[in-house]
């Protein structure tokens, strides 16, 4: 009897621990990340909207996280992020489905964000100073990530 109680403790621990993971794999990856936005923000004001997008974005990663299941290999992926081109990397790791529902709420955040950012620009913040690290959003699941050092000539 007292085999099967240990047995299901375990079992429990482990049922529980995979809500714990996502929460230690994407804290360091947002950690990872923050530093990189604090070290390349051209001045506060954009340092501060862009760690507030990244607060938001943890959140729906661990959401997201959790409630799909992420495969270890993808959730210890997501510990590595610093920039947006390793959080890209990562997302196409994800199950389409999984990838779908994530990009759909990354892209409201970038949206909301965007608003904010928008006030901001026309309040005097340099044009085209956006982005999370200056880097392009997450591409849409099924299309290929942009590179992000390869810039862009549109205007």
């Amino acid at each position: 009897m007292k085999t099967i109680m240990f047995v299901a403790l375990l079992a429990a621990a482990g049922c529980s621990k995979k809500g714990s993971d996502c929460e230690v794999s994407i804290g360091q990856g947002i950690e990872g990340f923050a530093a990189t936005i604090k070290a390349k923000a051209p001045n506060p004001q954009i340092q501060e909207s862009k760690l507030g997008m990244l607060g938001k974005l943890r959140g729906t990663l661990t959401q997201r996280c959790t409630q799909d299941k992420w495969a270890p290999e993808v959730v210890s992926c997501f510990a590595t992020v610093a920039a947006m081109k390793d959080l890209q990397a990562c997302q196409q790791k994800l199950s389409t489905d999984q990838r779908t529902r994530l990009t759909e709420e990354i892209r409201g955040i970038m949206v909301t964000s965007m608003g904010a950012r928008v006030s901001s620009d026309l309040a005097g913040a340099p044009a085209g100073s956006g982005g999370m690290g200056g880097e392009a959003a997450p591409a849409p699941a099924g299309s290929a990530a942009p590179d992000p050092a390869a810039g862009s000539n549109a205007k």
